[in-house]
């Protein structure tokens, strides 16, 4: 059986997928691309050069696991919104058997939902850069993305977050609802009972409840959250540094900042969609990606 491949980069990480005869693994590692754009809206070589890199060490990782050429990549946020970011993906599409791209919002959205596969619950996709809110049904999809995500927003209102407070705290509050009520007033027909969460920040409070030393994609794909223990969490995380972050069980060290704008954001979502838990997808954009381009090869994994 055919090894299939494809790489995501995001404004905070960079992952891999593997699929083969059905079965995926998945690998991560923090590259913060965004890092420094918010203001700027560049890229800095930095972060290209640790991105670039990390991209050719999971092609070659891809490669070496027997995956058919080519190895699909997109990106998402950081390249969409900064005026520099096609030259990241000139650069890596100079790697020899890697196709980069740079996808819309829409498209984003999009993959979200169909990675996810979370049939009559709509699918929050909260991103370092962007934030995606999809719905699927009678066979329609109505879908937004903003251009709003953990690691933009805390560059802009909130490090270190737990030092966010009175004029700087309300701001970003005015910030985050403002677009979840227009995420949810434009994709929603009504409340809805829950949010199907997909991405790092779903995953990582998911990670937070249940005390994961280790990721276990088998025990985050659909763990039911309330969104009274969200809020709670929220609360904890705040009253925390981030040191004293890292040190709980189930925290990324490197999610240890922006897993606050994160439940910030799923809070805000969860309270303007009238539901009452959010429920974790390990299943999620890159899934859905790598599912349409193997569709369009013709082929089967």
């Amino acid at each position: 059986m055919a090894v299939f491949a494809a790489i995501d980069i995001g404004t905070h990480s960079v992952r891999l997928l593997l699929r083969e005869n059905g079965q995926s693994k998945k690998f991560v590692t923090v590259t913060r691309l965004g890092e420094g754009s918010a203001q700027t809206k560049r890229l800095t070589e930095a972060a290209m050069a640790r991105t670039e890199q990390a991209v050719a060490d999971f092609l070659a990782q891809a490669r070496a696991a027997g995956a058919a050429a080519p190895v699909w990549c997109y990106a998402t946020s950081a390249a969409r919104e900064c005026e520099n970011g096609a030259e990241l993906i000139e650069r890596l599409n100079r790697l020899s058997g890697l196709s980069a791209q740079i996808i819309p919002g829409e498209m984003e959205a999009v993959i979200a939902c169909r990675g996810a596969a979370a049939p009559g619950c709509p699918v929050l996709d909260i991103g370092g850069g962007s934030t995606e809110l999809i719905c699927q049904s009678n066979g329609g999809l109505r879908a937004l993305s903003v251009p709003m995500g953990t690691v933009t927003l805390q560059e802009k209102y909130a490090y270190p977050p737990e030092q966010v407070k009175g004029q700087a705290l309300a701001e970003l509050n005015v910030t985050i609802h403002g677009f979840a009520h227009r995420l949810v007033s434009a994709v929603l027909p009504g409340p809805v009972p829950a949010l199907y969460g997909v991405g790092g920040t779903a995953t990582q409070l998911a990670m937070l409840f249940l005390k994961l030393r280790e990721y276990d994609a088998a025990r985050v794909q659909d763990y039911v959250m309330p969104i009274e223990a969200v809020e709670a969490l929220l609360e904890k995380l705040t009253s925390m540094n981030t040191e004293q972050r890292k040190a709980l069980p189930g925290m990324h060290p490197a999610r240890a900042d922006v897993i606050v704008t994160g439940a910030r954001i799923t809070c805000a979502m969860l309270r303007c969609a009238g539901a009452d838990r959010l429920i974790a997808s390990d299943r999620d954009g890159l899934d859905g990606y790598l599912s349409m381009q193997i569709e369009k090869t013709g082929l089967t994994d």
